[in-house]
């Protein structure tokens, strides 16, 4: 016959079990609270700091395709699935994959990204022209029946103009109404630039950034 303690002793290790299972539940509800204060570890993608897809680097995936527009197109089906919008940047992206190996891809994209930075905000057609310039062995007309629009062609013009004639870029600075020593491209800038200009502003602009880019790559 079971004694009084052998009977209490099922209820006293299920009341114990309980007593441990609130005690674990209150000690991760504790850490999950504490979790979800505390902030982000460094490099943890943040929704708010999404790059625009145009300026994603390769990823070692894309299709090896022939130049020109056939090519061209193919690439841009290849990375139809990642972009939203298939606007004018992401198309220029899609021509220096298809074009320029990936180092040169590296260098155009690092140089987009200062552009943007310097702009502050996502200009198409001047990621577009950053991806696209220098042009090598591209015809403006080619770009046009890709879908490149005509401020982004005529900032990659510009923009070789500028390569031509370095001694220039200060007198468009200042033209243009950019302060050389805080250089950054205002709402005020842009609403004072007629539309004609836009391609040389967007031109000062990229000599700004891959000014910018050279000078960190000195200095590390």
């Amino acid at each position: 016959m079971p004694t009084p303690l052998g009977r209490a002793l099922p209820l006293i290790i299920i009341g114990g079990a309980a007593a441990v299972a609130v005690g674990v539940t209150a000690i991760i509800d504790r850490l999950t609270v504490s979790r979800e204060t505390l902030p982000a570890a460094p490099g943890t993608p943040q929704l708010s700091s999404r790059l625009p897809l145009s300026l994603w680097p390769s990823d070692g995936t894309e299709p090896l395709v022939e130049r020109g527009l056939p090519g061209w197109r193919r690439m841009l089906d290849a990375l139809h699935h990642r972009d939203t919008v298939v606007d004018q940047a992401a198309r220029a992206r899609a021509v220096v994959f298809a074009e320029y190996p990936r180092r040169e891809q590296d260098a155009r994209r690092e140089i987009a990204l200062e552009a943007h930075v310097l702009r502050g905000t996502y200009e198409p057609a001047l990621i577009a022209a950053a991806w696209l310039h220098p042009l090598r062995g591209i015809s403006l007309e080619d770009l046009t029946a890709f879908g490149i629009g005509d401020t982004a062609n005529a900032t990659v013009s510009a923009a070789a103009h500028l390569d031509a004639h370095p001694d220039i870029v200060t007198v468009w600075r200042r033209e243009l109404g950019i302060d050389v020593v805080d250089p950054r491209v205002t709402e005020q800038i842009i609403a004072d630039t007629p539309a004609d200009r836009r391609g040389m502003l967007w031109a000062v602009l990229l000599d700004l950034a891959t000014e910018r880019v050279l000078t960190r790559q000195l200095q590390s």
